[in-house]
């Protein structure tokens, strides 16, 4: 009987610190984060596609029969390995030094395929300075939810190897805003990927300063 009371105890406490812990984050930033307002997902995200990309026919649409949650999501596709990304036309302030919860939910179609030595999918975090037109870094969030760092002249994520989600995935990390940004546009990379792939419930959030950072691809935590 003692046995079992610990136990209650033990998992009553938990329960609890995960209620606090969820208590903590903000509300999400991110507008129509489940595309389920069709009319406005146009305007509410864009496309971006890289130049060495352009010729692979890189789209979106809306999908009405694979979701995540509520009855619709997002379906990405590319005819070739293609780097485009989609994110919210958007930029939303920060502050350096707050810490965020970043996420997305995302299941490969049938066709989709990663180009071996490359990430294949990863959530960029477009950051940059109100005072300068330029781009001050990226934040690269990986599939195996781990985070790396990149700046000039390369800007490019790391060839972190990574399985295919043919299962809902959720592709998410604690970030600290670095020195210096003061705006930053979340985005959904294909980064040499191709075929089709459904992504579903942004996340945008700002949590307590206290909360753990997500690690680095090195095995890291992320910069300070």
């Amino acid at each position: 009987m003692r046995h079992n009371i610990f136990w209650l105890v033990v998992f009553t406490a938990l329960l609890l610190s995960s209620r606090s812990s969820m208590a903590d984050d903000g509300p999400n930033l991110i507008l129509n984060p489940g595309f389920e307002e069709t009319p406005s997902a146009p305007t509410t995200y864009g496309l971006f596609t890289a130049p060495d990309s352009l010729g692979d026919h890189c789209r979106l649409t809306i999908s009405t029969d694979t979701f995540h949650s509520g009855k619709q999501s997002a379906m990405l596709q590319a005819d070739d390995f293609a780097r485009f990304s989609l994110g919210p036309n958007k930029a939303y302030p920060v502050v350096a030094g707050d810490v965020y919860r970043v996420g997305l939910w995302v299941k490969a179609g049938a066709d989709f395929q990663m180009q071996p030595g490359s990430p294949g999918l990863v959530i960029r975090m477009n950051e940059t300075t109100s005072s300068s037109p330029t781009q001050a870094g990226f934040t690269f969030i990986y599939l195996n939810n781990t985070v790396a760092e990149a700046a000039p002249p390369t800007y490019s994520p790391d060839p972190v190897t990574a399985v295919v989600p043919t299962d809902w995935t959720h592709m998410e990390a604690v970030v600290k805003i670095p020195a210096g940004v003061d705006r930053l546009v979340p985005t959904l990379f294909y980064w040499k990927a191709k075929g089709s792939l459904y992504v579903d419930d942004f996340s945008l959030q700002k949590v307590d300063p206290a909360t753990p950072l997500t690690s680095t691809a090195e095995g890291k935590t992320a910069s300070p």
